[in-house]
């Protein structure tokens, strides 16, 4: 978790790009599971947003509280990330 910093979102929670920084894809019901080595240590996003642009993951998660929709975005480089896998198969 140490490589996930805090993503801006905007009121809409949809994620506020840094200068030059292009949306390449986007996807919704995505799980994000943390892995060190060989061993999944935790889940850090359940059934939320993905975004990948030139230069992030952005994870996006949503609650309602008290009849309002607060939203939560986390950012990792693309220079942090060392494996990815499409586990959609899978299931």
């Amino acid at each position: 978790m140490e490589n996930f910093t805090s993503a801006p979102l905007s009121s809409t929670g949809r994620p506020i790009l840094l200068e030059n920084e292009v949306e390449l894809k986007s996807e919704s019901q995505v799980s994000v599971p943390l892995q060190s080595g060989k061993k999944v240590t935790g889940e850090l996003l359940c059934a939320g947003y993905l975004t990948l642009t030139n230069f992030r993951l952005i994870t996006v998660q949503s609650k309602i509280d008290k009849g309002k929709t607060l939203y939560v975005g986390w950012g990792i480089e693309l220079k942090n990330i060392s494996l990815v896998q499409d586990c959609a198969s899978l299931f």
